[in-house]
Parts: C-alpha cells; sequence; structure tokens
C-alpha cells in the first residue's frame, strides 16, 4: 500500500486521441490508478474523429474517467493545451493514445517520484 504522503497528492492523466481506440489504455491506467490512495482524474479529449468513437466512449463508465469528442479538430498542440487547462489536478501526465504501460505498477512508480527532480518514469 502507499505511503500517507503519497495519499495527499492528485494526478491528472490526459490523453489526446484522433481515431484511435483508446479504451484499453484508459482501463489499464484506471485499474492501476484505483489501487493508489490518490485522488485523480484520466481526461481523453478526441480532435473530431470520424471512427472508434462508439467504443471509446465506454470511458465515460469508468469512475473518474471522462471521453469528450470535440466538434472540431485543432490539432496536437490545442488539443494538449485544452487538456492541460481543463485538468483539476496539480500533476499532469499527458500520455500519447498508443501508449500502453508494460509494467503493472507504471501509475505508482510515476507518482512516487512526482516530488523528485527526475520525471521520465517507466
Amino acid at each position: 500500500m502507499m505511503s500517507i504522503k503519497v495519499q495527499t497528492k492528485k494526478l491528472s492523466i490526459l490523453i489526446p486521441s484522433y481515431n484511435y481506440s483508446i479504451f484499453d489504455l484508459v482501463k489499464t491506467l484506471h485499474r492501476q490508478v484505483e489501487r493508489t490512495l490518490i485522488k485523480y482524474e484520466i481526461l481523453c479529449f478526441d480532435d473530431a474523429s470520424t471512427i472508434l468513437i462508439p467504443e471509446n466512449e465506454k470511458i465515460n463508465t469508468l469512475s473518474n474517467c471522462s471521453y469528450i469528442v470535440l466538434k472540431q479538430n485543432i490539432g496536437r498542440s490545442s488539443i494538449r493545451n485544452l487538456l492541460a487547462s481543463t485538468a483539476h489536478c496539480e500533476n499532469l501526465l499527458f500520455l500519447d493514445a498508443d501508449t500502453i504501460p508494460i509494467h503493472e505498477n507504471f501509475v505508482e512508480n510515476y507518482i512516487t517520484l512526482i516530488d523528485q527532480q527526475e520525471k521520465v518514469v517507466s
């Protein structure tokens, strides 16, 4: 179990997507972050995709997770800026849509390193 100090941390996991299935990624991250004692949110903004929307909408059934489809494509930088400005937590973790963590404790490792200088987590 995580230490008491970690419980006070808050994490926004931010995932931009476009025409890509991200439900498995979000489900994996959700399972991992639920095992921790932190407050969190997983925000997924879709940059006006034309496919895979029904599958990705299942993200909205997971606690503290949301999937929003933008009406107009705004591009890679703008969608990341929008995600960051929408996030409610002070710590932001951006992940690309084609990412799948290879370690079952990826989120936990990230959380324990939040206050350290090193920000590369595998």
